[in-house]
């Protein structure tokens, strides 16, 4: 997600209230999506076991 998303989205949010099975990963700096790629690779890791 961009630094500064779409309101539907809202900001500084892991979760959305519209779809309560999705996990939102965001870019910590806007343009960089280094850390928001490697957060999903941490959690696809984790999910795998």
């Amino acid at each position: 997600m961009q630094k500064i998303p779409h309101w539907v989205w809202m900001l500084e949010r892991s979760d959305s209230p519209w779809y309560p099975s999705v996990r939102l990963f965001r870019q910590s700096t806007r343009g960089d999506w280094s850390g928001a790629f490697a957060a999903m690779a941490q959690t696809i890791q984790n999910t795998k076991g």
